[in-house]
């Protein structure tokens, strides 16, 4: 992955838009979200990635400071159902619907009806569903 960091910047189009993307609290498993916030950035978008066990409100301080219009979270553990569940309500209940989330992760992705329970706007199966399902959301 790291091979393609020189790339980014070389090929990217004009920015599509900021993304935030991180881990909910407790989730150490982030490969998969760093994948996805890769591709987003080489597609243009720009990309602040935040990693593994990010608290709720740094979440939502670093999208309210970047103007953020795009969450990205993923949860690869059942147990961090609870985190993942509290953050998107405490986004939406913070601003409303202007910040569209995807999640992904394995547990989301292994589990269609788990997945729509948390009330996301859309669900990466896998990392290269993230820049398709962005400029859907947003309508790029």
């Amino acid at each position: 992955m790291s091979e393609l960091y020189s790339r980014i910047h070389r090929h990217t189009a004009k920015s599509s838009g900021t993304v935030v993307a991180a881990c909910v609290s407790g989730e150490l498993h982030e490969i998969g979200l760093r994948m996805a916030a890769d591709l987003l950035e080489l597609e243009g978008w720009q990309t602040f990635y935040l990693g593994a066990n990010t608290p709720a409100m740094s979440i939502i301080e670093i999208i309210r400071e970047k103007k953020a219009r795009l969450l990205i979270l993923s949860m690869c553990l059942p147990i961090n159902g609870p985190a993942l569940r509290e953050m998107i309500s405490t986004l939406r209940k913070q601003m409303d619907n202007s910040v569209k989330i995807i999640i992904g992760g394995y547990t989301i992705s292994s589990d269609p009806v788990y997945a729509a329970s948390f009330g996301a706007d859309a669900v990466a199966l896998d990392a290269g569903d993230a820049p398709a399902i962005a400029a859907r959301l947003l309508g790029r």
